[in-house]
């Protein structure tokens, strides 16, 4: 299903269902990144979970995207930002604990 979906829409390579191939600019991109910076200053919910996805389906689609295609990035790119500050933080608390813990 997700092969045929993939197809279909020609939104994600076949080599890799993390590349997406969206035809479009350097300043759109530009667009997207000021337009999440400032949509999540007022913190509407923890993790700004919806905000992001809202801002990204509405500049996307004003650009052309398809709206399933544009959700599918905003989840996949808050995905990566939140996981790395996850995996960043846990990294830090093992170093952190490792080093504070008594020499035996």
């Amino acid at each position: 299903m997700w092969s045929d979906w993939r197809r279909r829409s020609g939104a994600v390579s076949g080599r890799d269902a993390l590349i997406f191939e969206l035809p479009l600019s350097a300043s759109v991109a530009l667009l997207l990144f000021v337009a999440l910076q400032v949509g999540g200053i007022p913190v509407a919910t923890p993790g700004n979970v919806g905000v992001v996805h809202l801002l990204t389906v509405w500049i996307l689609t004003a650009f052309g995207v398809d709206r399933a295609v544009a959700l599918v990035y905003a989840v996949v790119l808050h995905l990566i930002a939140s996981g790395s500050k996850v995996i960043a933080g846990v990294a830090l608390l093992m170093v952190r604990r490792s080093a504070a813990a008594p020499i035996v």
